[in-house]
């Protein structure tokens, strides 16, 4: 894909979130199931790294700043057993979650959340880690959409076009973490990046973001794979590319524009993965930081359970 094109198709996506921010946070109020399933994974690698888990009670070198966790647990492990966590098929380590059967409830939680959209995965890990003092920088370039709901307690919203900079080539980790945290997720939001090199990129700078033995966590969208909605945006695609002018051949394997509930000109760009361009994604991200390991692949979400491929990879401990 060319820079003219993709640069486009972001512009497109930017518009249509600010336009449609109001309908499309009122779709998304429940949090995904893939997410509970992830959090278990990540808590559990994140026990068992060599530094003794989720956190300490003190800040640790180099980590994130920000809330401590409660009094007296300074010096201690800061993960206990919590209730068994969901179980399910997937690929590399145990894809249902801790490989005992139980998630680990931390005292303290450092978390970067790339398109935070409206913080709902915020407001998941708050319900889901109760008590545990969590540090998130929520980063999204549509403010509209984060302010649809109140910030919880702990978190930090920055607006920032993450996609427009992955595609300008710069330092984009940089400019997502002021410190390495504990768990780097993006949800919802590779398949809006034009061109596999900027995904690539995004995948890469959420490894780099986290601390030795920590985290990153990325959904990717497999909408073609679903009968009903591999329909609906066969016909999205045909009228939006006539009605934006868009030359199909400009595109890539796997590229959509969709629509949102029938309103006129409401076009964004959306992209499928297949598993050849998972394998590929996560080849260059354990590439780009040499000794990362790949923690699991899982499905989950929609009707079918299948609507969405998780990929969980771990920093070099």
């Amino acid at each position: 894909m060319d820079d003219v094109t993709a640069r486009m198709l972001c512009d497109l996506n930017t518009r249509f979130y600010r336009a449609q921010a109001a309908s499309f946070s009122a779709t998304r109020q429940v949090p995904w199931e893939g997410w509970r399933r992830c959090l278990a994974v990540a808590l559990e690698a994140l026990a068992a790294a060599p530094d003794g888990g989720c956190a300490t009670g003190g800040a640790r070198s180099g980590g994130a700043t920000g809330a401590g966790a409660p009094d007296g647990t300074r010096g201690r492990r800061a993960c206990e057993p919590s209730a068994p966590a969901a179980r399910g098929g997937g690929r590399g380590a145990d894809a249902g979650g801790a490989r005992s059967g139980r998630t680990r409830t931390p005292a303290a939680l450092s978390v970067l959340d790339v398109a935070c959209g409206n913080l709902r995965f915020e407001r998941f890990l708050g319900e889901a880690l109760p008590g545990a003092a969590l540090r998130v920088d929520a980063v999204d370039n549509c403010a509209p959409l984060a302010a649809e709901a109140a910030a919880p307690d702990g978190v930090r919203f920055r607006n920032q076009d993450v996609a427009s900079a992955l595609l300008a080539g710069g330092d984009v980790l940089a400019a997502l973490a002021s410190a390495p945290c504990d768990l780097a997720v993006s949800f919802g939001f590779l398949h809006h990046i034009p061109g596999f090199e900027a995904r690539a990129g995004l995948l890469a700078a959420l490894l780099g973001a986290v601390r030795p033995g920590g985290v990153a966590a990325v959904s990717l969208w497999r909408f073609l794979d679903d009968g009903r909605l591999a329909r609906k945006a066969a016909a999205d695609h045909a009228r939006a590319l006539a009605e934006l002018g868009i030359d199909a051949a400009a595109l890539d394997a796997g590229d959509r524009i969709l629509g949102w509930q029938g309103a006129p000109s409401a076009w964004r760009y959306c992209h499928h993965f297949d598993e050849a361009e998972v394998d590929a994604l996560a080849a260059a991200a354990l590439a780009a930081r040499p000794g990362s390991r790949e923690l699991a692949r899982l499905d989950a979400d929609g009707a079918s359970g299948r609507l969405n491929r998780y990929l969980i990879l771990q920093a070099p401990a």
